[in-house]
C-alpha cells in the first residue's frame, strides 16, 4: 500500500458515506481493498525468497519494519475515515435542517 492508494480508498470511503454513486473502477478497487486487507489478516512470515534462481534470506526485522508501517497507515486512514464520516453525518443534519425550515 502506498499513499495515492491510501487516499484513493478514503475518498472512496466518502464518497460512499455521502451517497455518491460510485463509479466501476471505484467499486472494483474498494472490492480489492477488502480482499487485500482479509489477505493481509494473515501474513507468513518466509525467512528466504528465491530471487533469480538464488535463495536470498529476508530479515525477519524488516518484514515487522514493514507490517508495522502498513498497520500505522492503515490506522491512521481509519482515523481519517472516521473524522469524514462524523463530517459527512454532521453535514446531513444540517441539510435535512434546511431542508424542513424551507418547507
Amino acid at each position: 500500500m502506498d499513499t495515492a492508494y491510501l487516499q484513493t480508498q478514503l475518498l472512496i470511503a466518502q464518497k460512499e458515506e455521502a451517497g455518491i454513486q460510485l463509479q466501476a473502477e471505484e467499486y472494483d478497487l474498494m472490492t480489492a481493498a477488502v480482499d487485500l486487507d482479509n489477505d493481509n489478516n494473515v501474513i507468513s512470515e518466509v525467512t528466504d525468497v528465491e530471487q533469480d534462481g538464488e535463495t536470498v534470506e529476508q530479515h525477519s526485522t524488516n518484514f515487522e519494519e514493514t507490517r508495522a508501517l502498513y498497520e500505522s497507515l492503515y490506522q491512521n486512514l481509519a482515523v481519517e475515515v472516521k473524522k469524514v464520516n462524523s463530517v459527512n453525518r454532521k453535514l446531513k443534519e444540517t441539510n435535512a435542517d434546511l431542508t424542513t425550515e424551507l418547507a
